[in-house]
Formats: C-alpha cells, sequence, structure tokens
C-alpha cells in the first residue's frame, strides 16, 4: 500500500502543476489581448511574433496584418536606428529595461507618437528569447507640448523683436521681466544690469508720482498714454509714453505691473521745433503786415494827390509788387516746415495723438493753410501786375472740371446747411477746352468760396456752364446777402472788401476776385456780377474762348496715375535747411522709401555716383554751387542723367521755372507743398523707374 501512494503523488502533483500553469496562461493572454495601452512580443530578431488589439489599433492594422512582419516595418524612418540601438543594448545586458518615446508610422501614412517600455525575457540558459514590450499613445501629448512650445516661441519673438519697449514689475517697483527695445532705450547692455534698479526709487524723472501711478492701477486696473520721463544708465531722461495694466491672483492680490514704453523723444522735439516756427512765422507775418499797411498807407494817399502824382503812384504800385515776389521765398520756408510736419503728426505717421493735440494741429494746419493762400494771391497777383504770369495751356475735360470743383466744396456746404448744385450744358458734356486748369480751377474754387461764405443756412449755390456762340460761360449763383449796385462797381478791385449794412467784413484781404479778373482776361475773357441789391443773392459769371475738342479715349502719354501712396526706392534729399530735411525724410521713409541726405551740391554729385539713387530731390538755394548748377552736372555725366530730378525751393516766381526746367529737372514744386500732391509724384516717378518723365 505504501508503494502505491507514493507513486500516485507526483502524478497528482503534476497534474495540479499543469492546470496552474493553464491558468495563468490564459490569465496572461486575457492580461495580454485586453490590456489598455498597446503590447507586443517580438523576437530578438526584430519579427513580431505577437500583438494586442489596442496597438493594432492605435497603428490601423488587424493584429494578424502585423504578426511576422518586421518592427521596422512600422517604426519612422528617423527612428529606425535608435530603435535597433536600444534592443542590442537589452540583447547585449548593457540595461534591463529600455524606455523611449519614439514613432511609428500607421496604415494611412500619418504618425504616431509612443512611449514604449521594453523589457527583454532570456530562457533557463540565459539566451534572449523575448522581448516584452508596452506601449502607450502619447500622439496627443506631444501635439500639446508642441503647440505649448511654439506659442511659447511666438511670445519670445514678439517679445523680443518688438519696436516698443515692454517690462515687469512688482508693486514695490522690483523689475522682472524687460525685452531688448526697452533695454536699448535706458543703455543698458544687459537685463542683469536693469534688474538692479528699482522703479520705485530711481525709475522716473523727480517731478513724476510713481505713488499716483500705482493709486491708478489699483483703482482702475489700467494707466493708457501716460506721458513720463525715465531715467536711463547715464543719468540722463528719455521722454517716453506708458501703457500699464495690473495683473492679480483669483484672490485678488496684485501679482505684479506690466506694460510698454514708447520713446517720443522725437515727437517732444519736433513739437518744440513747431511751436519755435509758429513764433518765428507769426513775428515775420506781423513785421510783413506791418510794412504792407505802410506800403498801402503811402499808396492811398498818393492816390488822394493831384494827377501829377499819378506816376509815383504806379511806382509805388510796381514796388509792391515786386516786393511781394521776393519775400515769397522767406514765407514759404517756414510755412513748408510748419505744414509738411502738421500733416505728418495728423497723419498718424509719427503714432498716435490724443484729442487734445489733434485739435492744436488742426489749428496749426488751419491758419498756415489760409497764410499760404494769402500769400499765393498776393504772389499771382503780382505776377500779373509785373506781367510775368504765363498760360499753361493743357486739355481740360469739362465734365470732370465741374464734378471736382462741387466736390472740394460739398463737405462745407453740407456744413452750413446750404444746397449745392452744378449743370453743364448738353453740348459740352463729352468735351475739352484749351485753357490753364490751374488757373481756371482757382477762379472756380474763388467763387464757390464766396458763394457758401455769403450764403445763410437752407441757401443754395449753384454752379453752370455752357456755350454761348464762340465763348465758354460759367455762372456761380447763390440766394445770399446779394450786393449793392455802388458796391459792384468796385468789387473787383484789389484789397476791396464789400461791407453791407449791418454786417462785419468777411475773413480775407480782398484779393480773390481781384485775382480771378486778371487770370480770366489772361485767357482772353471777362467777368462780371449781376445781382437786383442786398437780400436778393447775385451770381458771377466769366466767359472764355470756346477752344475745345472731343474727350480722347485715352489719357495722354505720362506716367502712370497713382492711388495709394507707398514708395519703395532710393531717395536723395539735396536741402541745407534742418526742418526741411528733418521733415524729407520722415515723410519719404514713413511711406517705405529709404533716404540718403546732402546739404550741399557737392555731396549730392558724389552720393549721385556712390548711392545710385531712383530720384533725387533737389533745393535750389544751395551754399556754395546752387541746385541748378548741381542739376546740370548730373544731367550731363552719362552715369546719372537718367536721375528724376524734382525741384522743392521757395524760388516760385516764372522765370525760376523757366530756370529749372533748363537746366534739366524733371519736376518743380514749390514750397510750402501740398504733401499728398508730392507724395503722388514721388509713387509716380519710383514706379515708372529712371529716365520716364511726366507729359
Amino acid at each position: 500500500m505504501k508503494k502505491d501512494r507514493t507513486t500516485k503523488l507526483p502524478a497528482e502533483k503534476n497534474e495540479n502543476v499543469a492546470s496552474r500553469r493553464a491558468e495563468m496562461n490564459e490569465l496572461f493572454q486575457s492580461f495580454f489581448d485586453d490590456a489598455p495601452i498597446g503590447k507586443s512580443m517580438t523576437a530578438p530578431d526584430g519579427r513580431i511574433i505577437r500583438v494586442n488589439k489596442t496597438f493594432g489599433d492605435m497603428l490601423g492594422y488587424a493584429v494578424d496584418e502585423m504578426q511576422d512582419l518586421h518592427f521596422a516595418t512600422f517604426t519612422h524612418p528617423d527612428d529606425v536606428a535608435e530603435t535597433q540601438e536600444g534592443v542590442q543594448s537589452l540583447i547585449a545586458g548593457d540595461r534591463d529595461v529600455w524606455i523611449v518615446d519614439k514613432r511609428y508610422v500607421a496604415k494611412n501614412g500619418g504618425h504616431v507618437w509612443a512611449h514604449l517600455t521594453t523589457r527583454l525575457h532570456r530562457d533557463a540558459a540565459g539566451e534572449p528569447v523575448i522581448l516584452l514590450t508596452h506601449i502607450q499613445d502619447i500622439t496627443a501629448a506631444r501635439a500639446a507640448e508642441e503647440a505649448l512650445r511654439q506659442s511659447e516661441e511666438r511670445f519670445r519673438r514678439l517679445f523680443e523683436d518688438a519696436v516698443l519697449g515692454l517690462y515687469r514689475t512688482t508693486p514695490a517697483g522690483d523689475i522682472l521681466m524687460a525685452n531688448p527695445a526697452l533695454l536699448r532705450m535706458l543703455g543698458y547692455d544687459s537685463f542683469a544690469e536693469l534688474k538692479k534698479r528699482n522703479l520705485e526709487h530711481d525709475g522716473y524723472a523727480p517731478e513724476y508720482s510713481r505713488a499716483q501711478f500705482k493709486a491708478t492701477l489699483d483703482r482702475q486696473g489700467v494707466v493708457a498714454g501716460l506721458e513720463a520721463r525715465w531715467r536711463k544708465t547715464d543719468g540722463s531722461y528719455v521722454a517716453v509714453r506708458e501703457n500699464a495694466r495690473v495683473q492679480r491672483a483669483e484672490d485678488g492680490r496684485i501679482l505684479y505691473y506690466e506694460g510698454t514704453v514708447e520713446d517720443i523723444t522725437e515727437l517732444k522735439r519736433v513739437e518744440e521745433a513747431l511751436r519755435h516756427h509758429r513764433e518765428h512765422l507769426e513775428e515775420l507775418v506781423a513785421e510783413r503786415t506791418a510794412e504792407l499797411a505802410e506800403r498801402n498807407a503811402e499808396l492811398r494817399e498818393s492816390e488822394a494827390h493831384a494827377r501829377a502824382a499819378e506816376k509815383d503812384a504806379s511806382a509805388a504800385n510796381k514796388a509792391k509788387s515786386e516786393f511781394l515776389a521776393s519775400m515769397s521765398h522767406e514765407f514759404r520756408t517756414p510755412l513748408h516746415g510748419i505744414l509738411g510736419f502738421a500733416d505728418i503728426l495728423a497723419g498718424g505717421m509719427a503714432g498716435e495723438l490724443t484729442a487734445q493735440q489733434r485739435q492744436y494741429l488742426q489749428n496749426i494746419s488751419l491758419s498756415g493753410q489760409h497764410l499760404l493762400q494769402l500769400i499765393n494771391d498776393m504772389l499771382d497777383l503780382a505776377k500779373v501786375e509785373a506781367g510775368k504770369m504765363a498760360l499753361e495751356p493743357t486739355r481740360v475735360a469739362l465734365d470732370a472740371l465741374l464734378v471736382d470743383a462741387l466736390s472740394l466744396f460739398r463737405a462745407q456746404a453740407a456744413a452750413s446747411r446750404v444746397t449745392l448744385s452744378g449743370a453743364l450744358s448738353p453740348e459740352l458734356r463729352g468735351q475739352r477746352m484749351w485753357a490753364d486748369e490751374r488757373k481756371i480751377r482757382q477762379v472756380l474754387w474763388n467763387l464757390l468760396s464766396n458763394a457758401l461764405k455769403f450764403t445763410p443756412p437752407e441757401g443754395a449755390v449753384e454752379l453752370r456752364a455752357s456755350q454761348i456762340d464762340y465763348e465758354i460761360v460759367f455762372a456761380v449763383s447763390d440766394t445770399g446777402i446779394g450786393i449793392s449796385a455802388e458796391n459792384q462797381r468796385r468789387i473787383f478791385n484789389a484789397f476791396e472788401q464789400v461791407r453791407q449794412d449791418g454786417q462785419s467784413s468777411a475773413p480775407g484781404v480782398g484779393l480773390g476776385l481781384a485775382l480771378s479778373r486778371r487770370l480770366v482776361e489772361l485767357h482772353g475773357g471777362s467777368i462780371w456780377v449781376e445781382s437786383r441789391g442786398e437780400g436778393y443773392g447775385s451770381a458771377f459769371y466769366f466767359s472764355i474762348p470756346a477752344n475745345i475738342e472731343k474727350t480722347f479715349d485715352r489719357e495722354p502719354d505720362g506716367l502712370p496715375a497713382r492711388g495709394g501712396i507707398a514708395l519703395k526706392g532710393r531717395v536723395l534729399v539735396v536741402e541745407d535747411d534742418d526742418v526741411s530735411t528733418l521733415m524729407l525724410n520722415e515723410l519719404l521713409t514713413m511711406h517705405g522709401a529709404r533716404v540718403a541726405k546732402a546739404r550741399s551740391a557737392e555731396d549730392a554729385l558724389r552720393l549721385a555716383k556712390t548711392e545710385h539713387p531712383d530720384a533725387i530731390v533737389m533745393d535750389i538755394g544751395l551754399p556754395g554751387m546752387d541746385g541748378l548748377e548741381a542739376t546740370r552736372i548730373l544731367k550731363a555725366d552719362p552715369e546719372t542723367t537718367a536721375i528724376p530730378v524734382i525741384v522743392l525751393t521757395s524760388y516760385a516766381m516764372p522765370t525760376d521755372v523757366e530756370n529749372a526746367r533748363a537746366a534739366g529737372c524733371d519736376f518743380y514744386v514749390a514750397k510750402p507743398m501740398d504733401v499728398r500732391e508730392f507724395l503722388d509724384i514721388m509713387a509716380r516717378i519710383l514706379e515708372a523707374g529712371p529716365g520716364r518723365k511726366a507729359s
């Protein structure tokens, strides 16, 4: 009996072991196949023995599709070598487990990032048997990490490349962050040096209240457009415009302040220069006005004497005209700087302005434009009286002439609640006439301006043009205050302002109608007024010979018309006046041009050959060699002859224009210039390229 028991025990034990082994194998298969992460069994040679469904779904394969394939089949080409090295290190016994992030190539060609943990199992003899790998899909996590990295990189680039200074400080004034623009603004080489400072104690000029700044931030959360002076590393101060906000924790605690700092030193300098020029201009105007008043008093006294004094009066009047013409240069140079910088500032080219600053600039611009119009009227009148004004006839489209004239005054009419209308007779539609377009526009401008000035609200002003026999007749009629018979006889005299009973005189010096009469007479025409008297409105007429022709199907040859103002090219500015140079440099560079500067004709000739500019803006009145002689040399040199030369000068008499053209200048612009007209000329020149000229 004992012998039988001993023979049966080992058999029962073996059965139990086999049963447990089967259970464990079934449990392992369930754990392997149903695991929520990918699993694979791989032979030491890289051949896949078995994968679970999670891994197959991860790559878009069925389980049996992956069996017996090499792992490199699914591995990203750039990760194959690293994977093989990892497997070899396990086989060589250099490590017990290999952990790595790698990329798989899915069945659809997409890339799947995975986190792998691989162990090598050996047999009893220590030989490698199988590689068991756990695979976790981390594609989404990797994408999130990459998005975060790109976001941080974009922030870093914005922070480091920003033109404005950027900072972050504690409420106590310790500097936490500052970008390179702020370091340069304050004269520091590194953030470590700036970090030693404390804005609470030594960041601002003495007149600035840091406590008020903090109080505003604590109360409002933001501070916008604060102008202050920050101390630089050398002890000097830089004028800035600061915007800041407060950043709080969820419990309301202040974490830090952060903001932007803009260097407005140049803006302050320009404002100061404008103030000085305005004061200087006011002094000049007062002096010239006194001189004119004195001269006019002498003329009136001479006219009151006997006929014997008539010759002397005529000579005095001629002297007056010559005086007005000669002083044009003195007026135009400062006006050029004032109006140019006013346009730059008002257009936002030098930064945003407050409402008060815009109002100040509007006042400066309106006063300057008014003074310029008076100067131009006086100068034109002097030219006519001296017999120096010549016509420059061109083909003038009558439709466009009336539309443009009405468009110019529509806003003024609307503001005055006056109805403004126009009519062109059928026989003139689509026709052109030969006339000096600028002078005809000036006459229409004067007549329309006067009509609107003297027409009360709810009134009407009409512009008409028609052909009568061999003349074109323009008429500007209004329902305004009317003109008495006595005033009609003298309304076209120079320096005459008509006063109706009970009314003060309107703004102006009485030159517009006198100049209009002379401009019309230059065309061989006549001008007159009709009115039934005070309170019945008035109608001004002028006629010129009807030299007309049918409108061309295309515009005359010349430079292409230009709409938007974007300058691309190199411009050499030749100017000895610092304010004019600064204004031209700002204007041209802000619209995209690259600018080189010369203070003398000699420097200009040298730079024209070394810088190879696409255009040259030339002043005439230069020290030493003048601008006209420099232009002659440029046009005579084959290397520079094709460069367009634009004369920008205060010399504006007809002989000055003729001399400039004779010297080879391509364009002539009188100071103070119309900024938009100048930019349009520059845009057309730079677009056309060297050698092209306007017709």
